[in-house]
């Protein structure tokens, strides 16, 4: 069935598809500055892969209970395929963080970004995934950054995720 279909049954009785969602992880994002530790590079990969396991799970509890389908799920319905998905990164930041820059900002999110994808396997080690998106390429994502004063002055993340039906930009190289 596609999705077109799922949009005239639900319509028929009333219905539409949630198409976005948000929710707030209580997590605060590490300075990209921290993750680079001069000649102790196993010790900090092993810090991020550590977060990035950490954030998966926060982000797939946060991503059922807003129940957003998730993709290990959508791969196994038979006739749905998966769609693009925009990503919203607000970094809510606490009462006495200052603003990252922009390339910092983004570099700081990496750890969450790659947790929102599928889990997979590397070449020893499973690599856990929230499954909000298939992964982090522009065929399957489209990913933004912000940053915004958290309203209770504690650090956190708001996440964002909204279905796109528009095609992916093709890449620099042509792809």
């Amino acid at each position: 069935m596609s999705l077109d279909a799922a949009d005239a049954i639900l319509g028929a009785i009333g219905l539409t598809r949630v198409t976005r969602w948000s929710f707030v992880l209580p997590i605060n994002l590490p300075s990209a500055n921290a993750h680079v530790i001069n000649g102790k590079q196993a010790a900090s990969a092993a810090i991020y892969r550590a977060q990035r396991d950490k954030w998966a799970w926060w982000a797939e509890v946060g991503a059922r209970e807003q129940g957003i389908p998730l993709f290990f799920v959508l791969f196994r319905a038979p006739g749905v395929a998966p769609c693009r998905r925009r990503v919203t990164i607000t970094r809510l930041l606490g009462a006495r963080q200052r603003d990252y820059d922009d390339d910092n900002l983004v570099a700081a999110c990496k750890g969450l970004r790659d947790a929102m994808q599928r889990p997979r396997m590397s070449r020893r080690r499973h690599i856990p995934g929230a499954a909000i998106v298939v992964d982090d390429s522009a065929k399957w994502s489209e990913w933004r950054y912000a940053q915004e004063r958290a309203a209770d002055g504690k650090p956190a993340v708001r996440v964002e995720i909204e279905d796109i039906t528009e095609p992916a930009v093709a890449s620099a190289e042509g792809k």
